[in-house]
């Protein structure tokens, strides 16, 4: 598999010979790579392995919302502050549970 990355900076591209090495390296330099038309629920089942947090949904809608980026830093709390940007989750933490209802 090739992968290509877009350079905003200087409008450039840069292919790679394998998308998935490249994604693990993102890994590794604790950046968070979500693929283009990830759903909110898919996205939850990642974190919960990596983070060992449980998720709840409190709407069924909210669940195929679709997210796609890279997310640097990407600590529990960041991850869940950006999806809380997208303007339509709220989510709360109660013990190791992360509890994510539509924004009212």
């Amino acid at each position: 598999m090739e992968a290509v990355a877009y350079d905003t900076v200087d409008g450039g591209f840069t292919k790679s010979g394998s998308g998935r090495t490249q994604f693990a390296g993102l890994w590794r330099n604790n950046e968070l790579i979500v693929e283009s038309g990830t759903t909110l629920e898919k996205l939850t089942e990642l974190l919960d392995r990596e983070y060992n947090i449980r998720f709840v949904f409190r709407s069924e809608r909210i669940k195929q919302l679709r997210f796609e980026g890279i997310i640097k830093n990407n600590n529990l709390q960041n991850v869940l502050q950006l999806i809380g940007l997208s303007g339509e989750v709220s989510y709360t933490i109660e013990d190791n549970t992360v509890v994510l209802d539509e924004k009212r």
